[in-house]
């Protein structure tokens, strides 16, 4: 997609990634400005992944106030 062209410059081969990964979870936030909602989901699909919106989170870090992801303990 053209979303994904701008976000990676090399192309990932998402085949040998499910070939060696069983499972996958993407917790995705609404307002990342890295990752948008979009890509996270396209990315979740392409190696079958989970994908769990979990809200406003920036991109998961302390510069966002994002401290504790409690949600993914579920995941583990």
């Amino acid at each position: 997609t053209p979303e994904h062209v701008t976000f990676w410059k090399n192309k990932i081969d998402h085949d040998l990634i499910k070939r060696n990964v069983s499972d996958w979870v993407f917790l995705i936030s609404d307002n990342d400005p890295y990752v948008t909602k979009f890509i996270a989901h396209e990315v979740a699909g392409r190696v079958s992944g989970m994908a769990v919106d979990v809200g406003a989170r920036g991109h998961f870090g302390a510069k966002d106030g994002v401290m504790e992801v409690p949600e993914i303990l579920e995941y583990l």
